[in-house]
């Protein structure tokens, strides 16, 4: 197959990206690899590593459990091939696309484990990858590459974040993440792709509100918010169907930009960000979207005068239904456990 022919699968591959064809697209890269020369270790490890990355976004998407590890085992053969073929490269300055290869592989393995001290295990490695790539991608002056692994892996330190209980170990991944965010941000160039800048800032205001919701004081705390709040509009402004998934989480800090609890802006924004949610077929997002909408409507329901709470408590026994289905085939436990959690036994009781 001609160069040319390679470029426009290639394309092809992108396209389906821009519109959540996740696994389409890694059928796109596998075809692609299959008609690089064996020769090109470079370009190979390219194909290979985005065929990973698709894969395992497609895996975010499966319909169910098996599904969901027959896609992330993908994911995980492909970027071991990725990682071999950097590796054989001829190409200087690979060993950090190895190292962010290793590092996925660690987050896919995070996904796919059961036992919660495993999943700490995993966590806390991919952490610590990501930022020796980071470090090194940095050093060499590959702002590409930095913003890419940044993109693509910093999620993991939430991660290990809620599945640590040293506090100060606790703290020190929240500032770590904070700090790689603002380093993220001074890389960004005006010729870079609106959907990058909104993702960008997106994720840098949910680093900061993680960072201040957890560990600053009051008035610390609403300096930091001020900082976060400029991202967001900055996100909103460039791309907010971009921007808005990128914030969703179910764990407090972000959430505080779709409004206070039980208010009816901050459930019209969590709608907005469920319709946006569900464009893109991810579990884990559609799930997060569902797990606010029934916290804040059971915060309403606290508001609300007697004759309307039996109404909102089924309501938010419904999307509570919901989030546990969203998150039933990729097997995740949501860590907010505050005013209706998702996970408890039996949600009538703590609601009515």
């Amino acid at each position: 197959m001609s160069e040319a022919s390679i470029e426009v699968i290639l394309g092809r591959a992108k396209a389906e990206e821009r519109k959540h064809g996740w696994l389409a697209a890694a059928d796109c890269y596998a075809m692609a690899a299959s008609a690089v020369s064996a020769e090109d270790r470079f370009e190979l490890a390219g194909v290979f590593e985005s065929e990973g990355y698709a894969s395992y976004r497609s895996a975010m998407q499966a319909e169910n459990s098996e599904e969901f590890k027959t896609r992330c085992s993908r994911a995980v053969k492909c970027y071991e091939k990725a990682s071999q073929h950097c590796l054989k490269s001829d190409k200087p300055g690979q060993k950090p696309k190895v190292i962010r290869c290793t590092a996925m592989i660690s987050y896919i393995n995070y996904w796919l484990e059961s036992d919660v001290a495993k999943k700490r295990v995993h966590a806390n490695e991919c952490w610590r990858l990501t930022k020796k790539a980071l470090d090194a991608f940095e050093e060499m002056g590959e702002g590409f590459e930095f913003k890419k692994t940044y993109n693509q892996l910093v999620d993991s330190a939430f991660f290990a974040f809620f599945l640590e209980w040293d506090f100060h170990v606790r703290e020190r991944i929240a500032k770590e993440a904070t700090d790689f965010g603002e380093r993220a941000i001074k890389l960004l160039s005006k010729s870079a792709d609106v959907y990058e800048q909104a993702n960008m800032h997106a994720k840098a205001l949910v680093c900061i509100t993680v960072f201040a919701y957890n560990f600053l004081d009051v008035s610390d705390r609403e300096r930091e918010y001020e900082k976060a709040n400029a991202h967001w509009s900055k996100a909103k402004e460039l791309n907010e169907e971009a921007a808005v998934p990128e914030i969703l989480h179910p764990f407090f800090g972000p959430n505080i930009i779709f409004g206070v609890e039980g208010t009816e802006e901050a459930i019209r924004n969590f709608k907005q960000a469920l319709r946006l949610a569900l464009r893109t077929r991810d579990r884990f997002l559609i799930g997060s979207a569902f797990d606010w909408l029934t916290y804040h409507t059971a915060w309403q329901r606290v508001r609300e005068e007697y004759d309307k709470q039996l109404e909102l408590s089924e309501k938010a026994i419904e999307y509570a239904r919901k989030a546990k289905e969203a998150f039933s085939p990729i097997a995740f436990t949501s860590p907010r456990d505050d005013l209706a959690w998702i996970e408890e036994a039996s949600p009538l009781e703590c609601l009515t």
